[in-house]
């Protein structure tokens, strides 16, 4: 019996384990969703070391069939202006988060997740506030192509893209066209618009197209 229990014992703990770290992820977006105006700033380093890094690199793949805590910690910094400019802490994470719309088994509630996170961001970057340039010069920019990238690829990959998708997609990258600045952006957006208006009516009507 004790040996069952010994050779039982490593994968009850990785369960465990498992369940504190989401139980205390879970709590950290909570804590930001309810104190953004706490200083966070002497802890981003840390959260960025222990908990960002590591997992960033799989995003897409992980979490495909389900949006991941790490996503929405993601989306909770992008609906503050107090707490947007995070996500510039390191410069992978808004590529990720533009990747979760490549995997085309991904669920389309994963990719309008990641889709919402982009918008949210835009919409700090045209208010009138004190980091809207910021948002533009540190988040936007730099991103701007690969943003333009994946949704491109999501409305080309897919031929059986839902209605809700489609126009998220769409309402996304008219959101992102006023922010265009440099000629590869600009080509990005330009090829996107094409594609679009080359689609027959029964998969993008006019309404859409206008």
């Amino acid at each position: 019996l004790e040996e069952a229990e010994e050779t039982s014992s490593p994968s009850t703990q990785t369960s465990l384990l498992k369940v504190v770290r989401q139980t205390a992820l879970k709590c950290l977006v909570l804590l930001f969703a309810n104190a953004p105006d706490f200083n966070w700033l002497p802890y981003i380093g840390a959260i960025d070391k222990e908990i960002i890094s590591p997992r960033l690199e799989n995003l897409p793949i992980e979490t495909a069939q389900g949006i991941s805590i790490i996503l929405r910690l993601f989306s909770t910094w992008s609906a503050s202006s107090t707490l947007v400019l995070f996500l510039g802490c390191n410069d992978r994470i808004l590529l990720k988060i533009a990747q979760c719309l490549g995997p085309p088994k991904s669920k389309d509630e994963v990719k309008l997740f990641a889709l919402n996170i982009i918008n949210s961001i835009v919409k700090l970057g045209k208010e009138d506030s004190s980091v809207n340039g910021q948002v533009k010069e540190e988040l936007l920019a730099p991103n701007m192509d690969h943003f333009l990238i994946e949704i491109g690829g999501v409305l080309k990959g897919q031929q059986d893209l839902s209605k809700d998708l489609l126009e998220a997609c769409v309402e996304t990258v008219s959101q992102l066209a006023p922010c265009v600045s440099t000629s590869s952006q600009a080509w990005n957006l330009v090829n996107i618009s094409v594609f679009l208006l080359d689609q027959p009516s029964r998969r993008v009507n006019p309404k859409t197209k206008s």
